[in-house]
């Protein structure tokens, strides 16, 4: 059926303040180079200011990791930093962490690390896991109220495959544990959420890309439950997860067979909600599927499918209160989102701008409204109702995973930041 394209009638939105409240701010902004920046990040503090991360991609095919962040209202830049090691550095991943936030890092000489920064731009801790100079990534990360860290991803491990992994730090950066899953095929993590009891979920794909899954630990790294499905047809992959504050778990999955974007809601104990199905891909070439949920259990989804970058609300029950697309000559993508206690919702991702790729972030009224064409470095962005459809999805079934406690070597890390030389440029919608 068509999704409402109309933004919700009631005078209130769910955070309890009027639309267009006074002193609200919202707007579209690049930061921009003379190279290549990609951003795949967002955290977002109490006062409003917008972490992101991504990395800076030479013509050379060097890469750095860089960090910024900017005032609630995208009048300045707080601070920017980069890494300038030598090596090929990137953020596949940032999570707000309560004081600050934590980041994932990839390198090309055999080790990934997980950083934890203050609110001012500051390296508090870094750890690195290494596996014997093989493949090893780390591509999401999340931590909970407690400061407690949770990465996943993938490294090749026995038999000569690749296997998915989760670890857990506590707030000093201490590892507690990790674990590791094993198909006898190829498997890969890709996703990772915690919620507010100290338990953490791990998803990703199995069996050579050929389906999705959904694992549930508890603080011990005990598996809870799991979950494991064919979704379209053929290979399905967990993107991305998040939790709201009654532990319900939000999974987003890409569908190539099917064409389709699935979300998908379990309750704590499992137990399968809805399942909706939109008619395009969010996919990670054109900026993959990225969600969040308010404090009454509203879902926020973005994506972007090679023509236009998305967000979309749904309630609670999965039907959808509006839908927004983001249009422009030079395409847009959108691939992390996060919305606040205080209503504040912001998206962030890419976009071409003279020549190079900028970061691009969006911070949108979380009622849908505010649509219309936006001038920004000279390209017309149009904010506007969009009309993909969507329908009803399966669950995934109940699964037995093998997991066993991985053995990745684990040590401090030393990353030195320096300050980076981003401009930024912002319109109000």
């Amino acid at each position: 059926m068509p999704l409402l394209t109309t933004f919700a009638s009631d005078a209130l939105n769910p955070f309890g303040f009027t639309r267009g409240a006074a002193g609200a701010s919202y707007w579209m902004a690049h930061l921009t180079k003379s190279a290549n920046l990609y951003s795949n990040g967002i955290a977002i503090d109490s006062a409003g200011k917008v972490t992101m991360a991504g990395y800076n991609q030479s013509g050379s095919g060097g890469a750095d990791a860089i960090f910024q962040q900017i005032k609630a209202d995208a009048t300045g830049i707080e601070w920017q930093k980069t890494t300038t090691s030598g090596e090929y550095e990137i953020v596949s991943d940032l999570a707000a962490d309560g004081d600050g936030s934590v980041a994932a890092l990839n390198y090309n000489t055999g080790y990934a690390s997980v950083a934890k920064m203050s609110g001012s731009g500051a390296i508090t801790w870094e750890r690195r896991l290494y596996n014997s100079g093989n493949l090893l990534t780390i591509n999401a990360i999340k931590a909970n109220s407690s400061g407690e860290v949770f990465a996943a991803g993938t490294y090749w491990g026995v038999y000569s495959v690749r296997n998915q992994f989760i670890v857990k730090w506590n707030s000093s950066g201490t590892i507690q544990w990790q674990r590791s899953w094993y198909t006898g095929s190829n498997s890969y993590g890709y996703a990772v959420a915690a919620d507010t009891s100290g338990n953490s979920y791990f998803g990703g794909n199995l069996n050579n890309g050929s389906g999705a899954m959904i694992t549930k630990m508890n603080s011990s790294g005990t598996m809870i439950w799991s979950k494991y499905a064919t979704l379209g047809g053929g290979t399905d992959y967990v993107q991305s997860m998040t939790t709201d504050v009654s532990d319900n778990l939000y999974a987003v999955v890409d569908s190539p067979a099917a064409g389709q974007t699935l979300i998908l809601k379990y309750n704590s104990s499992g137990t399968h909600q809805w399942t909706r199905a939109l008619n395009s891909r969010f996919v990670a070439g054109s900026g993959y599927g990225g969600v969040t949920v308010d404090g009454t259990g509203n879902v926020y989804l973005t994506g972007s499918n090679g023509a236009d970058a998305y967000i979309i609300k749904y309630n609670s029950s999965g039907t959808i209160q509006w839908q927004r697309k983001i249009n422009a000559s030079s395409q847009p993508y959108l691939s992390r989102i996060q919305v606040t206690d205080s209503g504040m919702l912001a998206a962030v991702g890419y976009t071409p701008v003279s020549g190079y790729n900028a970061v691009f972030v969006v911070n949108v009224k979380p009622d849908g409204s505010g649509t219309g064409s936006y001038v920004l470095n000279g390209i017309t962005y149009t904010y506007a109702a969009s009309s993909l459809t969507d329908s009803s999805g399966s669950a995934l079934g109940a699964w037995t995973p093998s997991i066993d406690p991985s053995s990745m070597s684990e040590s401090a890390g030393t990353r030195i930041l320096s300050n980076d030389s981003l401009t930024l440029a912002k319109v109000a919608i």
